[in-house]
């Protein structure tokens, strides 16, 4: 059977329905392009190719592209799209390996037996009521990442000038980067560390329950820490641009670097 799904979208539009069939089939519309469904071993290769016929020339209509997969096929996919938006629901995967120019990503409903990664230079990325089995792993240049309601067992989320929004997270370990964008992040209690960094960015958590065993380690060049009394640090003295504090003994750690 077909083990996995590479798909070669150009500047398309993407989208991945399920359906009650027996094959993978590919429906492409708009113009300037061609499209090409081949099959070798257990792999099903998409592409998309521009068509440079001299009357289309001048013809800026979009294409879309959309493939339907068997309802009971959970292929491991490959997905590289130009400008075009990527638009996966309620779909089962093995792998999920997504890059993108500057089209937006939008992922809902997924659940993924392995690894979960996202690229993009200018599009945001969407992942929401989803679930992973192992590694989420984004990365953006110049795009907003939002994350709500997935669970993981590890995160790293990365952009360099776009803001990262998190919650509903399970308190698995999240490394978070950004050079001036913000972060914010929201969880149900921390259950593993987590390494948060932004250059010029503020950077703010919230867990709803105050924790029985964590730690805190913070340095800042230009902020400084404000932290609820409600989650009981004891920092030996008030919080300023470094903070190293507990509650309780052990416990996972929040690194925190602005």
């Amino acid at each position: 059977g077909v083990r996995q799904l590479h798909i070669d979208a150009g500047s398309s539009a993407v989208e991945i329905i399920a359906a009650d069939t027996a094959e993978i089939t590919a429906e492409l519309s708009g113009n300037n392009r061609n499209l090409s469904v081949n099959r070798s071993g257990n792999t099903v290769e998409i592409g998309v190719d521009r068509s440079w016929w001299p009357f289309r020339l001048f013809s800026f209509r979009g294409s879309a592209l959309q493939v339907t997969i068997p309802e009971r096929l959970h292929p491991a996919v490959e997905l590289h799209a130009g400008s075009g938006r990527v638009k996966l629901d309620d779909l089962v995967f093995n792998d999920v390996n997504i890059t993108s120019s500057s089209g937006r990503v939008c992922l809902d409903g997924l659940t993924v037996t392995g690894n979960l990664s996202v690229r993009t230079s200018s599009g945001r990325v969407c992942l929401q009521d989803s679930t992973v089995s192992h590694a989420v792993n984004i990365r953006v240049s110049s795009a907003t990442i939002h994350v709500e309601d997935t669970v993981a067992a590890s995160y790293e989320l990365s952009s360099s000038s776009g803001r990262i929004e998190a919650s509903g997270l399970p308190g698995t370990e999240v490394i978070a980067s950004t050079s001036s964008g913000r972060i914010d992040l929201g969880a149900e209690e921390l259950r593993e560390d987590w390494s948060l960094r932004s250059s010029s960015g503020r950077i703010e958590v919230t867990v709803a329950q105050v924790p029985r065993a964590m730690r805190l380690d913070f340095r800042g060049s230009s902020c400084r820490a404000r932290i609820a009394d409600r989650y009981g640090f004891d920092f030996g003295g008030s919080p300023g641009n470094s903070a190293s504090a507990l509650v309780g003994t052990g416990g996972p750690l929040l690194h925190v670097r602005t």
